[in-house]
């Protein structure tokens, strides 16, 4: 998934269904980083043919690295620190169906008889 073939998909679903709601939340990914880091989340909900719909578009940056901090004594805690890449991104597409008061993620192993 690609941020163009976002724009393509938002631009089908407001044309051919009756959008509810949309937006866009900034995210935080982790509690060293600022929200300054292009992490966002865009969604769209709409009434589509088998019902409530909403899709999810999250980017993020690519963790290049995981650092662990632990020591060895006993009962001391253990962090992980992550390195994020300023130049790549990763994209990913969520979809779901409101179905009995509740969002329900579809896969798309639901699709396949």
């Amino acid at each position: 998934m690609t941020l163009d073939r976002w724009d393509e998909i938002k631009t089908l679903v407001n044309s051919k269904f009756q959008v509810s709601d949309h937006g866009i939340e900034q995210l935080k990914i982790d509690e060293y980083n600022n929200l300054d880091n292009n992490a966002f989340l865009e969604y769209i909900i709409f009434q589509g043919p088998t019902g409530l719909t909403k899709l999810e578009f999250i980017h993020s940056p690519v963790v290049l690295e995981k650092n662990e901090i632990y020591s060895k004594r006993m009962g001391s805690t253990s962090t992980s620190k992550y390195v994020y890449s300023d130049t790549e991104f990763s994209c990913k597409l969520n979809v779901y169906a409101f179905k009995e008061g509740e969002w329900e993620k579809l896969t798309s192993s639901m699709f396949n008889t």
